[in-house]
């Protein structure tokens, strides 16, 4: 029997796990592969214990040397991969030999998650989730092309043996899915409202970064009688059998590849108003087994057309599930792998490089910096990041800090925020969290970060003069002086250059403009030495209310 590890960057809720485990369990039942499961970010503990129960026992967040343990014990290792920190941190590791398999579960062509031809080289076979994925110049250009292949991403339709359809009043428009708008339309809520369908109500199911901002735009425009929010649902075929058409109006950056919500809505017969991004298109034939559009008006326009159109929801709908049961059988993609594994077995295990190298240039430690990696993983997307670092010459960092400024939802949070939640001691990463604060108008968030980054020792002189330009949100008499003091010294020698709309623009105007040293020191000191958010000197209770007072209804954490 075939041995199997799989490197999951977390084991939790979504596609990118349930995906391998759907695999594993054909296979598995079968007899002729056994399955070991590694969570590299700490795993959910409801997921955790269901992999258990189901006979598939998960190695949680282990360490280097245990995994390496591991490597040399199984047959194959298969990296079931989107980019997160703890990914990119494991392949900047040398690995030891192995028989190396990379599915990729996103599309791959956006930040974070970018294939890239350094990835590719150090596989023994890559495997995409999408046919989107095999078109990337990036695949299509590599050698031994009979070392790629495209095998589907199967959906758990288990979940939807109970399915039965139920009587409900009004029209009910379902999504299913992450509620995030680096993935999800932007205007979900303005698409939504816009349907000319007094009897409309929309049913929505899952958890996301954007759920409570979408909660508070619903609750801001009354609409709760129109919205109903379910969480995750695990036995979604409950909320299926009330839906009447499935609607999936999704970002146009979105990284949705093989979908398994859309699978499962195609498999219960459901029509689809989705649109054509990402690997959408790969699953979905537009006016054949659903429709895709990609302006807001065509979104509501099908939908009021399918409402208007009873037989053409049921053509479509019928269709649908003709497709998924022909074509996303996970029996298919199970014969697929076993294959695979088959031929793995054939040739002999190699060491792998580390494809993420430390850069000397920046840091002076021998790990690899939460920076470093992110620039690393995800390739040409990173010029800004690399010249922000004045790789070129100052004036190039300052355009580049401009770009960074402003970046979209799915860099920010796809890249910057995730790697500093894994760093969060990373200068670099808190410099570029406060620029696209400041673009957006949160400058307190931009007074924390640029604070953090010279905490933790950025040692750029820009870096106070942008954070002397929110001198107003420091709560410290003496370093809020010492910022406006830096303040007003740059605009009496920028005088004249209103024009300029940022901190870095401004500083275009005289690249070379210092500060007074003492002055830098002084302040660099000053918040080096002084607790953030918390306030030792009070009770634990006290040092809380500070801290939600403060925080104005922003998230806190706490380490």
């Amino acid at each position: 029997m075939v041995s199997v590890l799989h490197i999951v960057p977390r084991i939790c809720r979504g596609g990118g796990t349930a995906s391998p485990l759907n695999i594993a369990r054909q296979l598995q039942e079968r007899g002729s592969s056994h399955h070991l499961f590694v969570s590299l970010a700490k795993a959910e503990p409801e997921i955790a214990r269901a992999f258990g129960e189901e006979g598939f026992p998960i190695i949680d967040n282990p360490r280097l040397d245990e995994l390496r343990q591991i490597f040399s014990e199984v047959d194959i290792v298969q990296v079931d991969w989107w980019n997160t920190p703890e990914i990119a941190a494991l392949l900047s590791q040398q690995l030891p030999p192995c028989r190396l398999v990379l599915w990729s579960v996103v599309t791959g062509d956006a930040p974070p998650h970018v294939i890239s031809t350094e990835l590719l080289e150090i596989t023994d076979h890559f495997v995409a989730c999408s046919p989107y994925s095999m078109q990337l110049p990036v695949v299509r250009n590599q050698r031994n092309q009979e070392n790629h292949e495209f095998i589907h991403i199967p959906a758990n339709f288990d979940r939807l043996k109970n399915l039965r359809k139920k009587e409900h009043d009004g029209f009910n428009v379902g999504y299913v899915g992450t509620i995030d708008f680096a993935k999800m339309h932007h205007n979900y809520l303005s698409m939504c409202k816009g349907i000319n369908i007094p009897e409309a109500r929309f049913l929505v199911c899952g958890h996301g970064r954007s759920l409570v901002d979408l909660k508070t735009q619903v609750e801001r425009e009354n609409l709760k009688d129109r919205f109903r929010f379910y969480g995750y649902v695990e036995n979604i075929a409950d909320v299926i059998s009330e839906m009447d058409v499935y609607g999936y109006p999704l970002n146009e950056n979105t990284f949705a590849a093989a979908e398994l919500n859309l699978q499962e809505a195609m498999w219960s017969g459901l029509p689809v108003v989705s649109s054509p991004y990402g690997g959408v298109p790969y699953l979905i034939q537009h006016e054949k087994t659903g429709l895709l559009v990609d302006t807001e008006k065509d979104y509501q326009l099908a939908i009021e057309h399918l409402f208007h159109h009873p037989a053409e929801r049921e053509r479509l709908g019928q269709n649908a599930a003709t497709h998924a049961r022909k074509n996303f059988s996970p029996e298919i993609s199970a014969d697929r792998f076993e294959d695979l594994y088959t031929k793995l077995l054939h040739r002999p295990k190699t060491k792998k490089q580390p494809i993420f190298k430390k850069d000397s240039l920046h840091s002076s430690t021998t790990a690899i910096s939460g920076a470093q990696l992110l620039i690393a993983s995800i390739g040409d997307f990173a010029e800004a990041l690399r010249s922000s670092q004045e790789g070129n010459g100052l004036a190039k960092a300052l355009k580049s800090d401009k770009v960074i400024a402003e970046s979209d939802d799915l860099f920010h949070q796809g890249c910057i925020i995730q790697f500093l939640h894994a760093h969060p001691t990373d200068p670099w990463l808190h410099f570029w969290n406060g620029l696209i604060h400041w673009h957006r108008d949160n400058f307190m968030e931009a007074h924390d970060s640029w604070s953090m980054a010279i905490r933790y020792a950025l040692g750029k002189q820009r870096v106070f003069y942008y954070l002397s330009h929110v001198a107003e949100m420091e709560q410290t008499p003496f370093a809020r002086e010492k910022l406006l003091q830096i303040r007003r010294e740059a605009e009496q020698k920028l005088s004249g250059n209103s024009d300029a709309s940022s901190p870095w623009e401004m500083l275009l105007f005289d690249p070379a403009l210092e500060h007074d040293g003492g002055l830098i020191k002084e302040l660099t000191d000053f918040l080096k030495s002084q607790p953030q958010i918390i306030y030792p000197e009070l009770a634990l209770s006290q040092q809380l209310e500070k801290a939600f007072e403060r925080a104005q209804g922003r998230p806190v954490y706490l380490w």
